[in-house]
């Protein structure tokens, strides 16, 4: 069943998806305490840091319930969804996965200096190769698959991620400022939402079928009724591991340099509404 995906240690632990969760919550927890380290790790920042570009998905806002909700709704999706994928294709394709979406977010920021915030380009990219993985599960389990616990949480955690999103970013919109002109807000938050998660999904959606067939037999045998062989990390998949961890390492750095005085740290938040 599902839990011998998730859970199976022979298919080695998911230290992509796990490691990222971690970076962005401490990046994400850290300027919840101190707005000004937005200055450092944000895109919206002035001082144009050669690694916002990197460090601006960790961020996922400042002080108030918008940012609780926001990396919540991102961290369920990353470690539901994110993991159910790497346990699936291996640290190599997810990590490929999250490139492929993030890209579409950091090369504009490179090209036009622009600002935005969040993991959700990454994440989101993982979407469509995840309900390919649970239509293959239905295909082999048939109607015992929704007898799986598991499988209905990976079930709602695909319906969350896009109208709970969309709706969340509307509220956001909607309600986050004022109460005037609210209609036209409800279509810019309409709008956000579609598009700061559509575009990682049909970047995602084009990979997830060009892999579909890998997906396919990579299901089939996990749910075979052949023991599954250990994991054996591939070269690939060694490199992706190491560079979460040098991501995460590297943004202890900072931290350590900002706590020294080496890099210049300013009280007030990048954003005020």
């Amino acid at each position: 069943m599902m839990k011998d995906i998730l859970f199976t240690k022979r298919l080695g632990f998911p230290w992509v998806s796990v490691l990222l969760a971690i970076n962005a919550i401490m990046v994400s927890f850290v300027c919840f305490i101190y707005p000004g380290m937005g200055w450092v790790f944000a895109a919206r920042s002035p001082m144009h840091y050669p690694w916002l570009p990197i460090t601006t998905l960790l961020v996922h806002g400042w002080p108030g319930m918008t940012v609780v909700i926001h990396l919540g709704g991102n961290m369920a999706m990353l470690l539901t969804l994110g993991i159910l994928v790497e346990r699936v294709l291996g640290p190599g394709r997810t990590i490929f996965l999250m490139i492929v979406g993030g890209s579409f977010f950091v090369i504009p920021i490179i090209i036009f200096h622009g600002g935005g915030i969040g993991a959700s380009w990454m994440i989101w990219s993982m979407g469509p190769a995840a309900f390919l993985i649970l239509y293959r599960f239905y295909k082999v389990k048939g109607k015992e698959a929704f007898k799986d616990p598991f499988y209905h949480a990976m079930l709602y955690a695909q319906f969350l991620m896009w109208p709970g999103s969309v709706l969340f970013i509307v509220g956001v919109f909607a309600f986050g400022f004022d109460m005037f002109n609210i209609f036209f807000r409800l279509l810019i938050g309409v709008a956000a939402g579609i598009f700061w998660h559509l575009i990682p999904s049909i970047a995602g959606l084009v990979v997830a079928i060009l892999w579909r067939k890998r997906i396919a037999s990579r299901v089939e045998e996990l749910l075979g009724d052949k023991p599954v062989k250990p994991i054996e990390r591939s070269l690939l998949d060694r490199i992706a591991i190491g560079a979460m961890a040098l991501w995460l390492a590297f943004c202890l750095v900072l931290l350590v340099l900002v706590a020294v005085g080496v890099i210049p740290y300013w009280p007030e938040p990048p954003v005020t509404s």
